[in-house]
């Protein structure tokens, strides 16, 4: 009983998708017009780029490096200059002798 339930079932399955099959094939087709679009070029202008050197982290690095010692060496020149021009003139002390 079960396996002619089965079979059943299985019949009544092909029956109901393929009637949907069928109508869903009848469809109007409607031709149009082939238009073509005509596309016009414009030349390409080629721009040369400038190409920069590639630096690593430690290239890098090292360029800052020498950079900011290049400036701490004219701020303590600097520095020292103001230093020298606003000292005091040292007066020679003259000894003194007890009796």
């Amino acid at each position: 009983m079960k396996k002619l339930f089965l079979v059943l079932l299985a019949g009544a399955l092909f029956v109901a998708c393929g009637n949907k099959a069928e109508e869903a094939t009848e469809e109007a087709v409607v031709e149009e017009p082939v238009v073509e679009e005509v596309v016009v070029e414009e030349p390409v202008v080629e721009e040369t780029a400038v190409v920069e050197e590639e630096t690593t982290v430690k290239e890098a690095a090292k360029k800052a490096g020498k950079n900011i010692a290049k400036e701490a060496i004219k701020k303590g020149e600097e520095e020292a200059v103001k230093a020298i021009d606003n000292a005091e003139p040292e007066t020679p002390q003259q000894t003194v002798r007890r009796r």
